[in-house]
């Protein structure tokens, strides 16, 4: 019998909004509802969803934009729904409702699980934040990270090593590819073309600058290379006075928002994924994961990415492609020409890829998320 007291999670990050946690957020949730749990979302900040997810107990939208709207937000309406709904667990998409959660826990002893994502437990931050932060990982009967990288962070603030957890994210699965040429998808002459491919919102610390200067670096060896880069944000006219500089106009191509039915064939036919991730000091930020390389491997493409965060755990490194200093343009240059000249190995790394993300797959990480918290839950 599915258990009639809930599960209140509690997320900052959810759909209509897209991103690597809305997509996590959304597919616990929705994991959780096939197995028969009773589920309650809390979404605090962004917009909220018009439409929740079927078979949801109740949907709670609460302003709270930015890390210390949402704070106090957490702490008015977390005990509160603790109270009106009763649950058995709440779960913390992020460190930020932790003191929420904390607060519900005094008052009423239902448990709390936090999962850590990567830039909401950065060190840094003024000094109450902190000791906020690491009270709350701290209490939590369970902490569990995306990554090693995010799991050190949270070692860093003193979570018991039992007490810790380190469970990947998944990603979907793209079965039926339909047959697109890629001058739909990529642009006139892309056809012949090396084709490298780079997807992400475009911030410095995504490391597409890097991207661009491999490429020109490559297209002295390589003339046929063409790097599409795909996606949106304040980055964009930076990276495209980089491309005039360096005089590689023949060889990158922006190609803006990609629409969700067109990112599975952009994946497939692309050579390569490449995104040299990196971490960011001003602001403090890092990747938790990278789900993008899970879904490039998803439908058979190796990748390149940066050695930092923990993009260690979603690129196999020689294995499903390779990690390289996201800093070092020649580097990166190397392994991109080093899977052009070599296809067999492109092959065997897409192989490889493809692999790991059938067992990355949306189903089974949330399987995995989902039996820690029945644990915590009892």
């Amino acid at each position: 019998m599915p258990a009639t007291r809930p599960i209140l999670f509690i997320t900052r990050n959810f759909p209509p909004t897209r991103g690597g946690i809305e997509t996590m957020a959304l597919e616990l949730v929705k994991q959780a509802l096939a197995e028969g749990e009773t589920m309650v979302v809390l979404h605090i900040g962004q917009p909220p969803r018009y439409q929740p997810p079927d078979g949801l107990r109740a949907y709670h939208h609460a302003p709270g934009t930015g890390r210390w709207p949402a704070l106090l937000v957490s702490l008015l309406w977390v005990p509160w729904l603790t109270l009106r709904h009763r649950p058995r667990l709440l779960v913390n998409m992020q460190v930020t409702s932790a003191p929420g959660s904390l607060l519900a826990k005094l008052l009423t002893g239902v448990p709390y699980i936090v999962l850590c994502m990567g830039l909401e437990i950065l060190p840094g931050g003024i000094p109450p934040w902190r000791w906020l932060r690491g009270v709350a990982l701290r209490a939590a009967k369970r902490v569990i990270s995306i990554s090693r990288f995010t799991d050190s962070l949270a070692a860093a603030f003193r979570v018991p090593a039992q007490r810790r957890e380190v469970i990947n994210p998944g990603t979907r699965q793209f079965p039926d590819i339909p047959p697109r040429a890629r001058e739909t998808l990529f642009g006139a002459g892309s056809a012949e073309r090396y084709l490298v491919l780079s997807l992400s919102r475009l911030v410095p610390r995504k490391g597409i600058d890097k991207a661009i200067e491999a490429v020109a670096l490559a297209a002295r060896a390589c003339p046929r290379i063409l790097l599409c880069v795909g996606g949106s944000g304040p980055d964009l006219d930076r990276l495209k006075a980089l491309v005039a500089s360096l005089g590689a106009e023949n060889h990158v191509r922006f190609l803006g928002r990609i629409a969700e039915a067109d990112m599975g064939p952009c994946y497939a036919n692309a050579d390569l994924f490449v995104l040299p991730s990196r971490a960011s000091i001003n602001p403090p930020d890092a990747e938790g994961f990278g789900i993008v390389f899970l879904e490039a491997g998803a439908c058979g493409t190796p990748s390149v990415g940066g050695a930092s965060g923990g993009v260690p755990d979603a690129v196999l490194d020689g294995k499903t492609g390779f990690l390289v200093d996201p800093e070092n343009a020649p580097a990166i240059a190397e392994k991109i020409l080093q899977l052009e000249r070599e296809p067999a190995l492109r092959a065997e790394m897409g192989r490889a890829a493809k692999e790991f993300a059938l067992a990355s797959s949306w189903d089974k990480a949330c399987g995995r998320y989902l039996a820690a918290f029945r644990i915590v839950a009892g």
